[in-house]
C-alpha cells in the first residue's frame, strides 16, 4: 500500500493519496508494546491499501467519467477509517509523541482531501478530472501525512522492527 495508498488510476489522475483501517490495544488489553505498536499499524496500512485499491480496481483502464468519480467518492471514507483505526491504536511511550503526529497529518490530510475532491461533481470529462487542481494546501497536507510516516518507520528501523509503510508512495 502502504501508508498512502496510490492506485495507478489515482496517481495518473488526481495524485490523490488515501487510507483506511482500523486499531486496537496489546493482546492483554493494555497499551501495546512498541513491535505490537508497528506490527497493528502495518495490518492498518495494509488494509487501507487493499480498501482504495480496490476502489479503482474498476476504472484503472476506463475513461468513464461518472465510474471514476465514484472512485474518488470512496477516498474520503477509506481515509476516515484508517484516521478511526490510527487514533484507536495505544501506543507504548517511546511511539506517542511520532503517533500523535501522525493522526494530527491524518487529520489534516483527510480535510485537505475532502478539499481537492470539492468540485469532483463538476467533473464532466478526463481532461475536466486533470484540470481540478489540488493546490498547495493539498500538497503541504500530504507532505506532512508523508513526513509523518517516515518518522514512523524511522523509530522503527531505530529499534530494529521491521515494517514497510512504503510512504514514499508512488
Amino acid at each position: 500500500m502502504k501508508w498512502i495508498a496510490r492506485s495507478g488510476a489515482a496517481a495518473a489522475l488526481l495524485g490523490v493519496a488515501a487510507v483506511g483501517g482500523w486499531g486496537c490495544t496489546g493482546d492483554n488489553g493494555n497499551e501495546l508494546t512498541l513491535e505490537e505498536y508497528f506490527r497493528e499499524l502495518d495490518i492498518l496500512d495494509n488494509e487501507s491499501s487493499a480498501e482504495a485499491e480496490a476502489a479503482f480496481d474498476d476504472v484503472v483502464d476506463t475513461t468513464d467519467i461518472e465510474a471514476i468519480k465514484e472512485a474518488y467518492d470512496a477516498y474520503p471514507g477509506i481515509l476516515d477509517a484508517f484516521i478511526e483505526g490510527l487514533e484507536d491504536l495505544d501506543p507504548p511511550d517511546e511511539a506517542e509523541e511520532v503517533h500523535e503526529r501522525a493522526v494530527d497529518a491524518a487529520r489534516e490530510f483527510g480535510d485537505a482531501l475532502r478539499d481537492a475532491l470539492t468540485d469532483l461533481a463538476d467533473v464532466t470529462s478526463l481532461e475536466d478530472l486533470g484540470e481540478l487542481g489540488l493546490g498547495e494546501e493539498f500538497t503541504e497536507a500530504e507532505d506532512r501525512f508523508t513526513t509523518a510516516c517516515l518518522d514512523l518507520e524511522e523509530l522503527a528501523a531505530a529499534n530494529s522492527i521491521e515494517v514497510d509503510l512504503d510512504c514514499g508512495g508512488g
